[in-house]
């Protein structure tokens, strides 16, 4: 007898569960772990397990890595503390603090049906799927070379057991049109994870330099996840 597929969710729950982190020699440095916490982990069971319970494949859409107050808050990627609670209806208990990309993709979310039907045809994770943060502020994984240099083998190791779970190979969506753009590309010509890449703003710096243009990028959105779900 053929052995039953694990689900989506329970093949996310048992990356993190089993998780090691990579060591990295760069002053000042440390890595965020929330999943370690007991209390993260209820929620991150509740959230995979309500929106990602069966086996179907569904498109990517990668970030840099989680930030303090979003996912390095939750475990959930781009989520925090509100939006868990009011766009995903799971209560919680941790502190309510606002995440600018957290609200922005909730927005979007909201308009694309809602995360019961986003969730059914996408899932959010980060090119490094731990955070980081240097003298207590969140860090970028490709903010020096050196840093760069010492996550990298970590960073493809983590992303390929991801893909995994059920990436849809025909198209991947990008957020971060600089940096992160750039190493991803590098990463996907090496190693042909996915046909097409589509890459749009990040949503930190759309709020943060654009509030005034966030119908306008949440259009541009709109447009891009609906082209990526139509190569598949």
């Amino acid at each position: 007898m053929t052995a039953k597929k694990a689900t989506f969710g329970n093949q996310v729950l048992e990356f993190y569960k089993t998780l090691v982190p990579p060591t990295i020699r760069v002053k000042g440095v440390k890595v965020i772990q929330p999943h370690k916490n007991e209390g993260v982990w209820t929620n991150m069971e509740k959230f995979f397990n309500k929106f990602f319970q069966d086996t179907k494949k569904r498109v990517f859409v990668i970030g840099i890595n989680p930030g303090r107050l979003g996912s390095g808050t939750t475990g959930v990627p781009f989520t925090d503390s509100i939006e868990l609670e009011n766009s995903c209806d799971i209560a919680n208990t941790l502190v309510k603090r606002r995440e600018m990309s957290s609200g922005f993709l909730y927005k979007f979310i909201a308009k694309w049906g809602g995360a019961g039907t986003f969730y059914k045809d996408f899932f959010f994770t980060g090119m490094l799927p731990l955070g980081l943060v240097r003298d207590g502020k969140n860090c970028n994984y490709y903010d020096t070379p050196k840093l760069l240099s010492a996550v990298k083998p970590f960073m493809v190791e983590t992303l390929i057991k991801q893909f995994a779970f059920g990436a849809r190979e025909e198209a991947v969506i990008i957020l971060g049109s600089g940096k992160n753009q750039k190493v991803f590309k590098e990463l996907n010509e090496e190693h042909c994870w996915f046909k097409k890449v589509y890459v749009l703003e990040h949503p930190r710096f759309i709020v943060q330099y654009h509030s005034k243009d966030l119908k306008k990028y949440l259009k541009k959105y709109q447009d891009t996840f609906s082209q990526a779900l139509s190569q598949v």
